[in-house]
């Protein structure tokens, strides 16, 4: 990894160095107009994967998959072999790095407020799009409360989390190896961190009804720690949550309800 933050957006594509402390780099050609809701971006190893299109509030940009080489500061179409599946909305879609297996997962609901239960795979060796068919899909199909749009691999788990992802009270998930849709032991609550005259941390109050909202609310965005073994979970609403999972104890079922 470069290490370096790239900042598509209407004007061109800038990068940020934050050993610099600035940013250094910036170009005007980039093949796909920007659109706040329905560019996707994620970091990989080769670089960063745009995956735009679609419409938003009237406004549609072009189609493109392909990858960003910092040092180049060239945007280049990835090859495609298989059909991609559509960029519905901009709450609709999300694509997902899977570090373990070197594969991109893209996630499209059906529409607006319709959460899809298939994924997708990309392949980088081989340029494949291939739909996954995952087990249990119809636990998630159709649920307005999942929504694609943040979503993060998490290593130790080996599943795909999502920002706007809990079916009454708690997280859904996909099982990466399991390639089926599941529900963890993970409530949709919080407690509130508190630092002592110590400067030990305790973790016993719950947050307040305010603040427990806005888990799994709009922009909700978990991104795994692998330092600390942690999600950190920033929320637009200037809260910040933290999660550590422990695998040998997280309850996984495919049951909705359960």
């Amino acid at each position: 990894m470069s290490k370096l933050i790239v900042a598509p957006h209407q004007a061109g594509t800038h990068v940020y160095d934050p050993d610099a402390r600035d940013w250094t780099r910036f170009t005007r050609e980039q093949p796909f107009g920007y659109e706040t809701y329905t560019t996707k971006c994620v970091g990989t190893p080769r670089g960063v994967v745009a995956w735009t299109g679609g419409g938003m509030e009237g406004t549609r940009t072009q189609p493109f998959f392909g990858l960003f080489d910092a040092k180049a500061i060239k945007w280049t179409p990835l090859p495609v072999k298989g059909a991609m599946p559509k960029v519905v909305h901009g709450d609709e879609n999300g694509l997902t790095w899977d570090s373990k297996r070197n594969v991109l997962y893209l996630h499209s609901s059906e529409g607006y407020g319709k959460m899809g239960g298939e994924v997708y795979r990309y392949d980088f060796e081989t340029g494949a799009v291939e739909p996954l068919r995952p087990k249990n899909a119809a636990m998630v199909e159709g649920d307005e409360r999942l929504r694609p749009r943040e979503t993060c691999y998490v290593p130790p788990l080996d599943m795909v989390l999502f920002g706007i992802g809990f079916l009454n009270g708690k997280q859904a998930a996909y099982d990466v190896a399991g390639n089926r849709w599941v529900r963890l032991g993970i409530p949709k609550a919080s407690l509130q961190a508190e630092r002592g005259a110590d400067g030990k941390w305790s973790f016993t109050k719950r947050s307040s009804k305010e603040t427990e909202r806005h888990v799994g609310s709009i922009t909700f965005s978990p991104v795994w720690d692998a330092k600390r073994g942690v999600l950190w979970a920033p929320s637009c609403y200037r809260s910040m949550f933290v999660l550590k999972l422990d695998p040998r104890t997280l309850d996984v079922t495919e049951d909705p309800d359960g």
